[in-house]
């Protein structure tokens, strides 16, 4: 049974450091696996500016975000391992995806088509408020970047509803998709 209780500040500062004593300790494998998503960006990022649509930038960064927590898997085997006193590699992390619930894919899913949306609402504004080969005015930039921002705020903070919670949870199978 799941029952909330009050934290600190003072706890939360703890559990921060402690991630950093963590991170430290399976440093090359995490920073592998980030490495795919910083990869992965900069492709998305050379593709738009190659398309002349460098305003989408932003938008396509904080909407990327939606779908990391996904990514968690990943970096929870590699923190479990650590701590059952092994070595961490990347093994652990393709095993952690192999054996992920299936919740916790329907959960991804639900991350992605989160992001699509973001991506083609953004799009969809951009098109009326900036348009591709018009004279891009900084208040147009400014207007889109501030409207698409309020979007995508919207929607992380349902993603992070959805995702911080339910998605160590699924993975450690302590509770289903339902």
């Amino acid at each position: 049974y799941l029952a909330p209780r009050r934290i600190s500040p003072f706890v939360v500062l703890a559990a921060v450091a402690e991630g950093g004593r963590q991170l430290r300790g399976c440093l090359k494998p995490a920073a592998g696996l980030a490495a795919i998503f910083v990869l992965i960006g900069l492709l998305i990022f050379a593709l738009l500016l190659w398309l002349d649509l460098a305003q989408m930038i932003l938008p396509f960064a904080g909407g990327f975000l939606l779908v990391g927590p996904v990514v968690l898997s990943g970096f929870i085997a590699l923190r479990r391992t650590r701590a059952a006193g092994l070595r961490p590699g990347t093994r652990q992390v393709m095993v952690a995806f192999r054996q992920a619930p299936r919740g916790l894919w329907v959960v991804a899913g639900v991350c992605a088509l989160l992001f699509l949306i973001w991506i083609s609402d953004a799009a969809t504004v951009y098109s009326f408020m900036i348009g591709v080969g018009a004279a891009r005015e900084t208040g147009q930039v400014l207007r889109f970047h501030a409207l698409t921002g309020v979007m995508g705020a919207v929607l992380a903070f349902i993603v992070f509803c959805i995702s911080a919670f339910s998605v160590p949870l699924l993975f450690d199978r302590r509770a289903n998709l339902v």
